[in-house]
């Protein structure tokens, strides 16, 4: 029997439905991803096939360093929502010149915001996760980046990426960064993509008249839909392609799952698209 918990988590649709699944044993489990710990019963219901394939939710361990560090974070947000449509007077700027506002949606352990936001100093960068725990070690890679100096550029806050409308205006952000995000295998559970339709319609009011989506992934599958989700959303791809370190990009930066699949072989897909009216514009 799941605990309720794991239904509100989304982990019981993932799994399956109860008259298709058998249980597993924790042994087998933790054979298979020994590093992971895992937060619901030794026994639960599965569907077979799916097991390790981003199916089940795991976490890294607690980290109770992580909230007291954020809390005494001055470029950490404690109730980002309030700052909806006022963004660019938290960062200090004032009416003119307007400094382009990007959003790291998943920011992770922010080894990919830490760089960028060395690397374009003249931009504003918003990292956004539902983890204090990655966000902690997002922050320590951050300062660590900027030698212990405390950047000016960079905000980071706690956030369901599903809900950004509650915590940007219309227009406000000028690009969007989709790094790696969960694949989400199973058909029934493809909603749940960052990228996926309903997503990019939600998105598509935050962004300005000329606003961007940067997409990068290794997974193949959610590479091609995303190609079609842009286009039902009505985005335009402006930049598309199947092994993006191939191309040598001066303007990529690397994340930490971009390493580690870039290591093992893998290819890096990438997608950037602008709002179709927008590029009538250019």
């Amino acid at each position: 029997r799941v605990k309720p918990r794991a239904k509100r988590s989304g982990l019981f649709p993932v799994l399956g439905r109860p008259e298709t699944v058998r249980p597993v044993s924790f042994l087998i489990i933790h054979q298979k991803a020994p590093n992971f710990k895992l937060d619901f019963p030794p026994a639960i219901p599965y569907n077979e096939g799916i097991l390790l394939e981003g199916a089940l939710r795991m976490r890294i361990r607690k980290k109770a360093w992580a909230r007291p560090e954020l809390a005494q974070c001055p470029y950490y947000v404690e109730d980002p929502a309030a700052l909806r449509g006022h963004w660019r007077e938290r960062f200090g700027q004032g009416e003119t010149p307007r400094r382009p506002l990007y959003l790291d949606l998943g920011c992770g352990k922010c080894v990919f915001l830490a760089e960028a936001a060395l690397r374009w100093p003249e931009a504003d960068w918003v990292g956004i996760d539902v983890s204090y725990d990655i966000l902690g070690v997002g922050r320590r890679n951050i300062q660590e980046a900027f030698d212990g100096a405390q950047p000016d550029n960079v905000l980071l806050c706690y956030y369901n990426i599903e809900r950004l409308p509650e915590l940007f205006g219309p227009g406000e952000a000028d690009r969007l960064y989709v790094n790696f995000c969960n694949p989400w295998p199973a058909a029934r559970c493809h909603k749940r993509r960052l990228t996926h339709t309903r997503q990019l319609l939600a998105y598509k009011p935050l962004l300005a008249p000329e606003g961007e989506i940067w997409f990068k992934t290794d997974n193949d599958d959610l590479y091609l839909a995303t190609k079609r989700y842009l286009g039902e959303a009505g985005f335009e791809i402006i930049y598309d392609t199947k092994d993006l370190h191939a191309e040598g990009d001066p303007e990529n930066v690397l994340t930490e799952h971009e390493l580690k699949f870039s290591a093992q072989g893998i290819q890096i897909k990438a997608l950037r698209a602008v709002v179709v009216n927008a590029l009538e514009n250019r």
